[in-house]
């Protein structure tokens, strides 16, 4: 199931366990309270208190398979650049 919402200007799409017990979460606009997506994820970690991975740019559905494996994982063991094969 996928869920659909606007935050202010900003469309909301949640994906529950898109990937294994992983949800996932788009903020489709630059018009977010973030610089960029790691700050949005170091601010919802931050509130959450629960491990969060974020792709490290923006992400493109043309990438290898190789780039769309590359993630930042952040977490209470702190920030660290993983691989993670999500398909």
């Amino acid at each position: 199931q996928t869920w659909k919402c606007q935050a202010g200007d900003v469309p909301v799409t949640w994906i529950p366990k898109a990937v294994g017990k992983w949800n996932s979460l788009c903020l489709d606009s630059d018009k977010t309270p973030w610089e960029d997506d790691i700050a949005c994820a170091r601010a919802a970690f931050a509130a959450l208190n629960v491990e969060v991975r974020c792709a490290p740019g923006t992400w493109v559905e043309e990438e290898s398979d190789a780039e769309a494996d590359q993630w930042i994982r952040i977490s209470v063991d702190g920030e660290e650049e993983i691989t993670w094969h999500t398909s």
